[in-house]
């Protein structure tokens, strides 16, 4: 039960989607979690007086992969029950990533915070259902 909950609550972080004005469209969270690496290695972290949003990017992408990749290395564990520390890191790094997505889109539009929140509906979900199968356990 627990794994096949981790595994609904990384799938549906992967697809929240991020609307972001500058580029016209929506993008998928995935996205960012492998554009980050090549760019934070060719740029750095850098940040100037722009948007919130479209300087904390690449980081964000970070974060989450990091989380994601701590969620995953647990998930192959014998007894995930366990693992208890490892997995509420991994899930409070996706939820900094989706707040300071949230925020971030806060200060552009209500409208993209409206179809960014929606679209993580899901994965605030299914995180409270595995926060609440690892208390029960």
């Amino acid at each position: 039960m627990i794994k096949r909950a981790l595994l609904l609550t990384i799938i549906l972080h992967s697809i929240i989607f991020i609307g972001i004005p500058e580029a016209h469209g929506y993008v998928v969270m995935v996205m960012f979690d492998f554009i980050s690496i090549p760019a934070i290695i060719r740029n750095g972290i850098e940040f100037s007086k722009g948007s919130f949003l479209g300087n904390s990017l690449m980081l964000i992408g970070l974060i989450s992969l990091i989380g994601k990749i701590i969620l995953i290395r647990k998930l192959f564990s014998k007894k995930i029950a366990e693992k208890k520390v490892a997995i509420y890191i991994g899930l409070v790094l996706l939820f900094v990533a989706f707040i300071v997505i949230i925020i971030g889109v806060l200060q552009i539009d209500t409208f993209l915070v409206a179809v960014t929140f929606g679209s993580g509906i899901p994965f605030l979900m299914y995180a409270g259902r595995v926060v609440y199968l690892l208390q029960k356990k």
